[in-house]
């Protein structure tokens, strides 16, 4: 038996009234309790039967009848440990969370309690059962579903998730005195005391109170007529702004999520240094379908006290509540200059250097001398170099092989690829000066934008250093905030003044993610064109590198999402990809160059995220690390997780010739075809051939052609490539990665 006492409050007598025949016994006597005594009894235990003795939470009574009506006050607010509920989606779940977490959250809550478990726990299998005995004078039924709200929130915010039950709430309730089966049973009965402060009854009235305003005014927001609607403008930025988009921004003002509330359908957040704990702001759908927000924390919180809607959302919390100036960076203006205007206009008059057109497909230019805005605009010159005049400029690498310097980047894959812990490990290695996956870095300044998983970007921070032994101070900078770098300059400039202000001079600026910076149809080459250019200028402006980290497209992870004008604006296109399942506990994954305007592509590196413990307290506080594998390793792990046909000579001649057909004499398909994704490479059918000729080594053009069709026919029902009139191309890009990193092709 696990018993824990502190030292012992007063003796004031409390009053309850009990009774001996079991559960139908509902003749009650009454006895005087001093709060140690009662302790006492409730942590020992007899040995029985569930159903016996049992007390309830008061002893005034009108008559020795157990029933609602005859309780007039009450002595005891009890808590029934019966079940808990998951914060995400509000499922019940029988057992309890464990009475030693709930324990500690009451303690540092400074409250009085005595809990024991029940007759029905199983703690030496972890299933918790128990009660949490809390003295408090309450007069009312009203007044107890009030306490027990204000506690169970109080627990909630603090991340253990106590499901309520109807029993806590009830008047008159029996609550048996403890119990267990056996003698042995006793080994496992646990008891915990605390003494601390009374129980604020009122404080948790002021608290209910507030929570029935809220409630209101969130009923009165989705019962608002139809026709009660803002300005069209507002109405279709709030139509665009989604569920998770509502809850990002919360968590960047360092709203903390609690839980997702079952039967309200609403998500509870706590706002920034809560003195109540508790999770007082609610995000609803309101009568316009639209994601709002109410809180009921008080004058401290923005939020509080009125309902916001998600441009007042924005406004509040990343605005400081101005309109104006919110509506200006979120809702487009009509009629503006284009975003090549704009850049232009601003490079005519001294600001920027100057970019091309975001229609060609590579807008990166090199760094011109800023012009002096008081001398009169001359006359552009252009410069003609002869034929014996043109001089080699080899390429400038940050990292050796796999990112050039001033050049444009994309890493992209699936979700749970990889990809942003990738991108974070290059920046960390880029800053550190340690090489990359065996390949040289040239040391330098990096900028981190992180539009998305800026919750946990500090932990990933904290692997990566743990894991590779990194300084704790690095030239290395974050910011951690969604831009706009496509239908306007005030972000790009907002960027720029931060780097200044800072001394930063950045090797390389990560954008993650592309749709973090992105405003418009990823599949127009206007829109994403404008955003191409935004990005050159800010190359431009550094003589940096730029990445982006970009999702691939639905239907073809070999390719990314969107426009084929991104691909074809990037000099270097990594491919990051996760090898076997997302069950796998291995995590292994690897990076692919696909396009390396200036070097050699369909280099093929492997890595391992490896899972980091960041606290020798908290088993939960980890985040993952990418360590590096090396060749052999990474065609290991390709030949155990995934699953290879069986290839003969022939269709192993026809992969290499085909493989080398792109490599060497490839076409990207135009603009959004109907056969294949954006942007793939193909390789014409005569080109297929002739390489094949040198895979194959069949001199006699007769038996080659027939070798060759064969194998295109068999390669085209094992599905791994496709045709569309004379036009060749690999129908699964990662499974050909495995072929050739198991077979080695040339």
């Amino acid at each position: 038996m696990s018993v824990l006492e502190i030292d012992h409050p007063g003796e004031e007598a409390m009053l309850l009234a009990y009774a001996t025949g079991g559960a139908t016994d509902v003749t009650l006597s009454v006895k005087s309790y001093t709060w140690d005594g009662l302790c006492s009894r409730l942590m020992t235990p007899r040995v029985g039967n569930k159903d016996g003795s049992y007390y309830i939470r008061g002893g005034s009574l009108k008559a020795n009848r157990r029933s609602d009506e005859n309780l007039l006050d009450c002595e005891l607010l009890i808590l029934d440990g019966d079940s808990t509920f998951d914060p995400q989606t509000g499922e019940i779940a029988s057992g309890a969370p464990p009475l030693p977490d709930v324990a500690e959250i009451l303690k540092g809550l400074n409250i009085t309690f005595c809990a024991h478990t029940s007759h029905s726990a199983r703690t030496k299998d972890n299933f918790w059962k128990y009660r949490i005995v809390i003295p408090a004078k309450i007069r009312s039924q009203a007044e107890l579903s009030d306490c027990v709200d204000f506690l169970l929130a109080q627990l909630h915010g603090a991340g253990v998730y106590l499901a309520d039950v109807i029993e806590a709430k009830k008047w008159s309730q029996p609550w048996f005195l403890p119990r267990v089966r056996t003698e042995e049973d006793k080994e496992h009965f646990v008891a915990i005391r605390n003494d601390a402060l009374p129980f604020d009854v009122s404080a948790a009235l002021d608290w209910a109170e507030g929570r029935r305003q809220a409630e209101a005014a969130i009923h009165k927001e989705t019962t608002k007529p139809a026709d009660h609607k803002p300005s069209e403008t507002f109405q279709a930025f709030n139509d665009s702004v989604s569920l998770e988009a509502v809850r990002e921004t919360l968590e960047r003002a360092g709203y903390k999520f609690g839980y997702f509330d079952r039967r309200q359908q609403t998500y509870r957040y706590m706002r920034p240094g809560s003195e109540s704990k508790t999770c007082g702001v609610v995000i609803f759908k309101g009568s316009q379908g639209h994601w709002c927000t109410y809180s009921h924390h008080g004058s401290a919180d923005p939020l509080s006290n009125r309902v916001c809607d998600p441009f007042d959302l924005i406004t509040t919390l990343e605005y400081n509540g101005d309109r104006k100036a919110a509506a200006s960076a979120l809702i487009p203006r009509p009629k503006e200059q284009s975003i090549v205007e704009q850049l232009s206009a601003r490079q005519q008059i001294g600001e920027a250097r100057p970019v091309t057109d975001a229609s060609e497909a590579e807008p990166f230019i090199v760094n011109e001398p800023k012009k002096n805005t008081t001398e009169q605009k001359k006359t552009k010159r252009i410069e003609l170099i002869p034929w014996d005049g043109l001089k080699d400029e080899p390429v400038q690498w940050l990292v050796k092989d796999i990112l050039p310097a001033a050049s444009f980047a994309a890493i992209y894959g699936k979700p749970g690829s990889g990809k942003s812990f990738l991108a974070l490990h290059l920046g960390a290695m880029i800053a550190s000066g340690r090489s990359v996956f065996g390949k040289d870095v040239t040391p330098g300044d990096v900028v981190y934008v992180a539009g998305e998983g800026g919750a946990g970007l500090k932990r990933r921070r904290d692997a990566i250093i743990y894991q590779h032994g990194l300084e704790e101070t690095l030239p290395m900078h974050f910011v951690r905030a969604q831009l706009n770098l496509s239908t306007n300059l005030e972000d790009m400039e907002a960027l720029f003044a931060a780097i200044r202000e800072k001394a930063v001079s950045p090797s390389v600026i990560f954008f993650d993610t592309f749709a973090r910076i992105f405003i418009g149809d990823e599949n127009s080459a206007k829109d994403v064109g404008a955003c191409i250019a935004i990005l050159g200028a800010v190359q431009a402006e550094f003589n940096c590198c730029v990445v982006i980290i970009h999702h691939s497209a639905k239907h073809n992870d070999a390719s990314m999402r969107g426009s084929s004008a991104l691909l074809g604006a990037v000099d270097t296109e990594l491919h990051c990809e996760r090898i076997g399942s997302k069950a796998s506990k291995d995590r292994i994954g690897s990076m692919t160059i696909t396009k390396q305007k200036d070097g050699e592509d369909q280099m093929q590196f492997g890595f391992r995220m490896e899972l980091v413990q960041l606290s020798d307290i908290n088993p939960d506080v980890t985040s993952l690390a990418i360590c590096e594998i090396n060749k052999d390793e990474l065609k290991k792990e390709i030949k155990n997780n995934i699953q290879l046909p069986k290839l003969i000579s022939n269709e192993i001649d026809a992969l290499k010739a085909l493989r080398l057909a792109i490599k060497e004499s490839g076409i990207p398909v135009p603009a959004s075809p109907d056969w294949v994704a954006p942007g793939t490479i193909v390789a014409t059918g005569r080109s297929f051939m002739n390489f094949f000729k040198k895979t194959s080594g069949i001199e006699e053009s007769g038996k080659r052609s027939d070798s060759l069709q064969r194998a295109k026919d068999s390669l085209k029902l094992k599905k791994l490539i496709a045709n569309h009139e004379d036009y060749w191309y690999f129908l699964d890009q990662s499974l050909y990665n495995a072929i050739t990193s198991q077979l080695e092709l040339a």
